[in-house]
């Protein structure tokens, strides 16, 4: 009998051992991702350089005669943060990674009442989520596979970003935005070359003003997106960033809430990642 017991012991403690290295390689596993996502792909997932651009004093000095637009926004330092949390959902060889961000930010506006230049500030909240796949190779690495853009939005919001075309001028390359949701492989997402000439244009489904946030030099930079028709927007740019992964940002408020300072901020952030090289 005391045998018996004893075996029963064994056997149980072996179950207990499994199920702990269970536990233990899966918990390993999430961290080996984590790990990959703030060391070789930091730059796929990391979107606040974008909005380093705004550090910079970017108000325009204006007199009445001069046209400074109420377009011309910014989230000045100390005023701004954008944090992020992601989960991890690993089958067999394949893992899901959910990135939830939010920006916590004071917009700062200008705009032209009767002749006398004026700025409000206005607190906001913009939050999403994107989606990337990463698969384990053989000796128990974990590689990007796949990324989606995000999409960060308001509440309300109405702006309505319905496709993001870029067009690589100097290729004829186009690459097409339409599904915040949708999973782009790596080697697919677009890429482009030094001093290459790109067209972004953005497709809203109100009016609005938009901020094209894209990299310069070594840098981020903003500028205006000017209006091409109804809801349609342009910008076009040289490619002289340094080599690496870099966002492509489209940051929107319907042209309503920008012009009213008595209204909650009505936007739309959508990005996604391209490479230079």
């Amino acid at each position: 009998m005391r045998r018996k017991y004893g075996i029963i012991i064994v056997i149980f403690a072996v179950m207990l051992l499994l199920a702990g290295c269970g536990k233990k390689d899966e918990t390993s596993d999430q961290q080996k991702i984590a790990d990959a996502m703030n060391a070789e792909y930091a730059d796929y997932f990391d979107i606040s350089a974008a909005f380093a651009a705004d550090d910079a004093s970017l108000m325009r000095v204006a007199s009445p005669t001069e046209y400074d637009s109420v377009y011309d926004w910014r989230y000045p330092p100390g005023g701004r943060s954008i944090s992020r949390d992601f989960s991890v959902s690993v089958s067999g060889d394949v893992a899901t990674v959910t990135i939830n961000r939010t920006l916590s930010a004071t917009a700062i506006f200008r705009c032209w009442e009767g002749e006398s230049l004026v700025s409000y500030n206005r607190a906001l909240t913009a939050s999403g989520a994107r989606t990337a796949r990463f698969v384990r190779d053989g000796d128990g690495n974990w590689h990007l596979d796949a990324i989606s853009p995000i999409q960060m939005t308001t509440t309300p919001s109405t702006v309505d970003i319905d496709s993001i075309v870029a067009t690589n001028l100097t290729s004829g390359e186009r690459f097409i935005i339409s599904d915040p949701t949708h999973l782009y492989p790596l080697d697919s997402i677009f890429t482009i070359a030094p001093e290459d000439m790109v067209d972004v244009f953005a497709y809203t489904g109100s009016d609005a003003a938009i901020i094209f946030r894209h990299p310069r030099h070594a840098t981020y930079e903003r500028a205006f997106m000017m209006g091409q028709g109804e809801q349609t927007y342009r910008y076009q740019i040289r490619t002289d960033a340094t080599t690496g992964v870099r966002h492509f940002i489209v940051d929107a408020v319907t042209i309503a809430s920008a012009i009213d300072a008595s209204v909650a901020h009505d936007g739309e952030i959508l990005a996604m990642c391209f490479r230079i090289e």
